[in-house]
């Protein structure tokens, strides 16, 4: 008995240090449970809660234990445990969930939204939640997309979807669209008795205002003025609207406007049905009146046009039609019937009475007119005759401005007077340039003919023959062409002196003339036994006909010109004889039909420059014969080329019609530029594949292809300019965040990283990486390539200098995180030096465990506030194990030493027993 209660378990103690350093040992869930619940020392329980995994266990302390410090432990351990931050005694993510779904702890529902790890936890939390401020923050700031989509959902405050979607805009474009749809929601639900009790009233007062307006005077007068259409028809519509607007709303309205409404409405109906009825009774007379306005209204229809007629026709030639038809309206109007209504028929009897006065004045008008115009036209025409001789007389001329002047012209603002009068300017002008220019070309004459003349006579003196006989010639011309103008009898008298002379030089002419052209037949006959090229030949033959041809009727006979002709046509005969040897023998050997075309048409041309000499039907149905011979090859080839160049302008005039398709679909609205530029590249590409054309159609195809291609460009280069202008601002935006990083820094002189800057930096790479995709998206449709690498090298410099910036912060919180973990290692090592601790030292290490624990906690907690701890977590979680296990040595370490000097004390309280029965022993030996 006394041994059992001796040996109870450590857990069980009466020292209650003694029961806390158990309890690190323990791992019985029962034990720790029953310890946490029952154990009377506070620090004791809140031992046995760091160890305790069961959520339910948890939540009961955390519900039933007296002492605040415990609650506050065990809440904590709850939190920790639902949000995993100890992977090794984490329970399993659907005991978590369950145990979620059962709790209604708001705060440790709030510290899991806000700090559980995994989403499915975060979404069953948010099924508990109806909190709008924190719903609202998880819709901002949750990092699962899943989640925030959850919390807007249940959102419905107005203040907390207008922070939301403010907070949400540029973030979450999906979360901002769902709360800006509930907002609009919540705030049409809120704003609607407002909206119907407007909606009511507004409309209360536009029936009271239709019915007003249907009882007025003023109404009822203009149903005098009926015509085809219905009057009533502007009020019926109305008040169908107001009707349909009443529906809309006829379940929310107050009774009071709803007892108006039926009341206007009921008074309404009255009204527009009397007025029905009054509008049919007034159409019925109305409409017995319509053919005799008919009736009136065509008559003067038909004066007006013919007034209009009579303005337009200014000749005033042939006007019986005119005045036919003017008796004939007159006499319809007679017969026409009167109106019953007085001051109307009034009306209708002006009206046309005024048309029928302005006709009869025009057409006395036209009358003059006609005898007016006939004059000034006869006028004209002889000045067109006098322009037409070759010679005039500035007598005529005055004559004609003198009978012009004389006749007057009543209105010469008249489009006929305004014609003759230019038409008469214009032949004036003509008949005094050509005044001009015949006493121009009189001088002219004279002047070239003493020059001729000069010249003559010198040559004549000469005895320079064949110089006189030409100069003779054109001064013979000149001196007839300047009698014609103004007759000169000195010029003539000189020109008669040298005439006289020129005779007797003729007759010795002759002599000299018949020994050249014996001379000429005589090379003609030389040159066709001669070994010369056929061309030369034929180039030689052509210059001594031409030589021939000089000669002019000096020393002509017809014997020698038979000689001379007889050579001439053979050797063209022989030419053209060369020209069919040449195509028999191309016959023979064909070369390329290019090459083959070309050599037939040189020889056809050939053939056809030598006339009619020395051809005969023989040798041309010869020619003839192999030339088609020849080109027949070449037809094919010929034809397969002209229907290649015809199937190239279907596949031009193709591609016109799918750009021009292309242009006339263009929606600046819905373009995708891209696409467009890849089209106008890919199109003019194959345009310049396709090849070549007829000529006739190349101009025609080009023209329609370039005005389609230049309104697609047109189209890109505004969208290129545009976008220029877009990426300037955005690069305008990049070194605008490169500056302001530039000024913090610099503001910043701490040695250590700031969390301000190092957001302002992150926000500020998280702007540049946005304005990099706006900058893809902006060049959609890019310039010039060196300009476009030079923009783009501009751009990314200003951001690699933003980029700069944080990998510079990069490396100095690295440096900071170097150093917090160089002071937790020398944490670590300290609480490893405690397990080498001698006797009397041992007792003093839970002390200094406490204080390293304390100090441990400060440097973590100033790491977690400048530092993100998850961007290191497996750095973290190696110093976290090495502290905790080094910790757990010491602590054993204390713990074995107690065990110790427990065990001493038990085998000296043993042996003390062992001494006291048998001293008991002894005792009851005696008795």
């Amino acid at each position: 008995m006394i041994f059992s209660n001796l040996l109870k378990p450590k857990w069980q103690h009466k020292n209650p240090e003694v029961r806390q350093l158990e309890i690190e040992n323990l791992d019985d869930p029962s034990i720790l449970h029953q310890i946490a619940q029952n154990d009377g020392v506070v620090s004791v329980r809140q031992t046995a809660i760091r160890k305790i995994t069961e959520l339910d266990v948890l939540n009961d302390i955390y519900k039933q234990d007296m002492d605040n410090s415990v609650q506050e432990l065990a809440k904590q351990r709850l939190k920790r445990l639902i949000c995993c931050r100890q992977k090794n005694d984490c329970p399993t993510l659907k005991t978590r969930i369950n145990w979620i779904k059962q709790t209604d702890d708001i705060e440790i529902l709030t510290y899991i939204v806000e700090n559980a790890p995994e989403v499915d936890l975060r979404l069953t939390v948010i099924d508990k939640i109806t909190r709008e401020g924190l719903l609202g923050d998880i819709a901002v700031k949750d990092t699962s997309a899943e989640v925030r989509l959850a919390a807007v959902a249940k959102l419905t405050q107005k203040s907390t979807l207008e922070r939301v979607i403010k907070a949400a805009r540029n973030r979450d474009k999906k979360v901002s669209k769902i709360a800006k749809e509930k907002l609009d929601a919540v705030v049409e639900e809120l704003e609607r008795p407002a909206k119907i009790l407007a909606e009511s009233k507004a409309i209360c007062s536009k029936l009271e205002s239709l019915k007003n307006r249907l009882q007025s005077e003023k109404y009822q007068q203009s149903f005098q003025n009926i015509n085809d259409s219905n009057p009533l028809k502007i009020e019926q519509n109305e008040f169908q609207r107001l009707q349909e607007r009443w529906q809309l709303i006829a379940a929310y309205v107050e009774p009071e406007f709803e007892t108006s409404f039926n009341d206007l409405k009921t008074a309404i109906i009255t009204i527009l049905d009397a007025h029905q009825n009054t509008l049919v009774a007034l159409q019925k007379r109305e409409k017995a009146r319509i053919p005799l306005r008919t009736v009136k209204q065509e008559l003067c229809n038909k004066a007006e046009t013919l007034l209009i007629e009579l303005k337009n026709y200014q000749s005033g030639k042939n006007t019986t039609a005119f005045e036919q038809r003017f008796e004939d309206l007159k006499q319809q109007w007679i017969k026409a019937k009167p109106l019953d209504i007085a001051v109307e028929e009034k009306s209708w009897q002006e009206r046309f009475t005024r048309l029928s006065q302005s006709i009869q004045k025009r057409h006395r008008k036209l009358q003059e007119y006609y005898k007016t115009i006939t004059q000034l036209e006869n006028i004209c025409n002889q000045g067109d005759r006098l322009a037409n001789n070759n010679v005039i007389k500035i007598e005529q001329v005055k004559d004609l401005q003198s009978r012009w002047n004389q006749i007057s012209q009543q209105d010469d603002s008249l489009s006929v007077f305004t014609e003759l009068n230019q038409r008469f300017s214009n032949l004036i002008e003509v008949l005094q340039s050509k005044l001009q220019q015949q006493k121009k070309q009189y001088n002219e004459k004279v002047l070239q003919f003493n020059k001729l003349l000069a010249k003559l006579e010198i040559a004549v003196e000469t005895g320079e023959l064949k110089t006189a006989l030409p100069l003779e010639k054109q001064v013979r011309q000149l001196i007839n062409e300047i009698n014609k103008l103004s007759a000169n009898k000195s010029l003539e008298k000189r020109f008669r002196e040298c005439s006289s002379k020129i005779s007797k030089l003729r007759s010795w002419q002759n002599w000299g003339g018949e020994q050249e052209r014996e001379n000429l037949c005589q090379q003609v006959e030389a040159l066709s036994i001669k070994n010369i090229e056929p061309d030369e030949l034929i180039h030689l033959t052509s210059k001594a006909q031409a030589t021939w041809k000089q000669l002019g009727s000096s020393g002509y006979s017809p014997e020698l010109w038979k000689r001379f002709d007889k050579a001439c046509q053979t050797i063209y005969q022989n030419y053209r004889e060369h020209l069919c040897l040449k195509m028999e023998q191309l016959c023979e050997n064909l070369p390329e039909p290019e090459i083959t075309a070309n050599l037939v048409r040189k020889a056809q041309k050939d053939w056809k420059q030598l006339g009619g000499q020395g051809n005969s039907q023989e040798l041309w149905e010869r020619f003839n014969k192999v030339c088609q011979t020849v080109y027949e090859p070449c037809k094919t080839y010929f034809d397969d080329k002209a229907n290649e160049r015809q199937q190239n302008l279907v596949k031009r005039q193709d591609l016109c019609e799918k750009l021009e398709k292309f242009v006339s679909n263009i929606n600046l609205e819905t373009i995708n530029w891209k696409e467009m530029r890849k089209f106008c590249h890919n199109i003019e590409n194959d345009w310049r594949a396709i090849g070549v054309t007829n000529r006739k159609d190349k101009k025609i195809v080009q023209n329609r292809f370039t005005t389609s291609i230049d309104i697609v460009k047109s189209y890109l280069k505004v969208e290129q300019q545009r976008n220029c202008s877009e990426r300037l601002l955005l690069l305008y935006k990049v070194e605008s965040i490169a500056d302001f990083l530039t000024k913090l820094l610099e503001d910043n002189n701490d040695k250590e990283v700031d969390n301000s800057v190092k957001e302002k930096i992150n926000a500020s790479i998280i702007e540049v990486k946005k304005l990099q995709e706006q900058w893809k998206n902006a060049t959609v449709v890019p310039g010039n390539n060196r300009v476009e690498h030079e923009f783009w090298e501009v751009f990314r410099s200003a951001c690699d200098r933003i980029f700069n910036y944080r990998k510079q912060q990069q490396e100095l919180i690295k440096k900071q995180r170097q150093n917090h973990l160089e002071a937790r290692i020398a944490l670590c090592e300290q609480v490893e030096v405690l397990v080498n601790y001698e006797e009397e030292d041992i007792l003093s290490i839970p002390e200094q465990l406490k204080k390293l624990q304390e100090k441990w906690k400060l440097i973590r907690e100033e790491y977690q506030e400048k530092t993100d701890s998850s961007k290191n977590i497996k750095d973290n979680d190696a110093i976290e194990d090495r502290f905790r296990k080094a910790k757990q040595q010491a602590l054993a370490h204390y713990k074995n030493h107690l065990t110790l000097q427990r065990y001493k004390q038990l085998d000296l309280l043993k042996q003390k027993v062992s001494f006291c029965v048998e001293l008991e022993q002894n005792i009851m030996g005696h008795h």
